[in-house]
């Protein structure tokens, strides 16, 4: 079977080696059932593949305003439930649960203030790097 043809009631996104199995729904009851239900037949097709699984990576994040009990929406993959988390960085983008973009805008601003730092000791005018070396960043 294909995962293309894959019969699940969610969506499910692909991108290389990572899968994204997810369900837009306003009941949790709902929606947990249709993720389980989703995550069973992904795994019955891994199966039929004999393609290899990671269930330590495998996690889950409820994306939600409202107030929720985690042990409430539990995923079974196999024999093991899914990690709930509280944010989860996929494809680079940190996603946290409440979708603020709090923790992605904080781990940028950290990133850029380290490679700042880096090019002001550079560029500093009594010490700093080798003038050759810096018409490389120049340049």
């Amino acid at each position: 079977m294909h995962f293309a043809k894959l019969q699940i009631p969610s969506k499910m996104l692909l991108f290389a080696d990572d899968v994204v199995i997810y369900q837009r729904e306003t009941n949790l009851t709902n929606t947990t059932s249709a993720l389980g239900l989703s995550v069973y037949r992904f795994n019955e097709s891994i199966n039929e593949l004999h393609l290899q699984r990671s269930p330590h990576k495998c996690k889950s994040v409820l994306f939600t305003l409202r107030p929720f009990n985690p042990s409430s929406a539990r995923i079974l993959f196999g024999n093991n439930y899914f990690t709930a988390l509280a944010a989860y960085k996929y494809l680079g983008i940190t996603l946290d649960s409440k979708l603020t973009w709090k923790k992605y805008i904080l781990i940028t601003r950290d990133r850029a203030f380290a490679a700042s730092n880096v090019l002001k000791s550079l560029f500093a005018n009594h010490w700093g790097g080798n003038p050759a070396t810096l018409l490389l960043f120049y340049k």
